[in-house]
């Protein structure tokens, strides 16, 4: 049952568009060090080519367990349970508290959500999340050069979350957090996307923009 489970996952992350993973745990039970750690995250958060940047949060257990579908913070609530998968059974944990703030990264980019909860049962502030953002290269959203700025600025900011000492995984489909290569990260975007550009042609778009080439010194 448990792989037929986690086959499921497989498939339903095929459906969803190329999308990138990432669990935070720290070594506190502190509120205070959340915060510092989620604050520095949203001051590096302020220097990227981003939509907006969202303030920083703070939700204790009434308030999280308030999940009105009309309250706006709707969907970062559901999203912050944590999903455990044990004995092929799926559980879903719900936090008692929350710090962290939310991004619009570009458009056609999923919301980009950086917090970090305490669980029933856990000793420390950790976090499990993720944002898609296949949709970003679709020519209505910006294409292919909206992308690439959208993929690796989140990957610039979970280097910040690895800089930090409380990055506990990511899961990048695209590859582009293992090889760091571009013409690589081109391809693959090319592949789920079914473009035709050639690399050479893209190259070209990324040689001219000179707001992407700025943040990825």
């Amino acid at each position: 049952m448990k792989e037929i489970i986690t086959q499921v996952f497989i498939e339903l992350k095929k459906f969803m568009g190329l999308t990138i993973h990432y669990k935070f745990k720290t070594e506190t039970d502190s509120h205070m060090k959340a915060y510092k750690l989620i604050d520095k995250l949203h001051q590096v958060a302020l220097t990227l080519p981003w939509v907006q940047v969202n303030p920083i949060r703070e939700l204790n257990q009434t308030q999280l367990d308030n999940t009105d579908a009309t309250d706006p913070l709707f969907f970062l609530k559901i999203s912050a349970a944590k999903i455990l998968i044990t004995e092929g059974e799926i559980q879903k944990i719900s936090p008692t508290a929350f710090i962290g703030w939310t991004a619009h990264v570009a458009e056609g980019c999923e919301s980009l959500k950086i917090f970090l909860c305490r669980y029933p049962g856990s000793q420390v502030w950790e976090a499990q999340s993720f944002c898609k953002t296949q949709y970003a290269a679709l020519q209505e959203s910006g294409g292919i050069l909206n992308f690439l700025r959208a993929h690796t600025s989140i990957i610039l900011l979970l280097d910040e979350v690895q800089k930090l000492g409380i990055l506990e995984e990511v899961v990048d489909e695209s590859h582009y957090w293992e090889h760091r290569d571009l013409k690589k990260l081109i391809e693959e975007i090319k592949a789920w996307q079914g473009l035709t550009d050639s690399v050479g042609e893209i190259f070209e778009q990324i040689s001219r923009n000179s707001l992407f080439n700025d943040y990825n010194k």
